[in-house]
């Protein structure tokens, strides 16, 4: 699924596809830059995925996305949201990211960003990490 849907002008009318990824390892970039302005990702099955670094960044005009998703495999999330601009609001609740090792910019750009719902104390700690980090990067240009 890497690459999947890179740089493509799928419009939200045109997205109603149903995908077999119950083997699927990597979904890195698979939205990348996609001109979608909802995904609904509840119906993949994703426990085995290891991979979901860059996966929706640059996708500018999304607005809303459904992250029910399983992430008790997931290693790298790293730039998974950046450059969604238009983006507002993530419900991170089901994440579970015991076994992630690389998260970093994984909010870059995502300037509209107001509430991100997380479910424990051990997302709350990297939820600030990350924020504190990025918020760092932003003085250091």
């Amino acid at each position: 699924m890497h690459k999947l849907f890179y740089n493509s002008y799928i419009s939200d009318e045109n997205f109603n596809i149903t995908l077999n990824t119950t083997n699927v390892e990597d979904m890195s970039y698979m939205f990348f830059s996609s001109n979608l302005k909802k995904i609904d990702l509840s119906s993949f099955e994703t426990k085995n995925v290891k991979n979901m670094c860059h996966m929706l960044e640059g996708s500018a005009s999304l607005n809303y996305i459904n992250l029910d998703i399983n992430t008790n495999n997931v290693e790298d999330m790293s730039y998974m949201f950046k450059s969604c601009g238009l983006l507002n609001e993530l419900d991170l609740s089901k994440f579970n990211t015991e076994k992630v090792k690389d998260m970093p910019f994984m909010f870059k750009d995502c300037m509209s960003l107001r509430s991100i719902k997380i479910s424990n104390l051990k997302q709350v700690q990297l939820l600030i990490y990350l924020l504190c980090f990025q918020i760092v990067m932003l003085y250091k240009k």
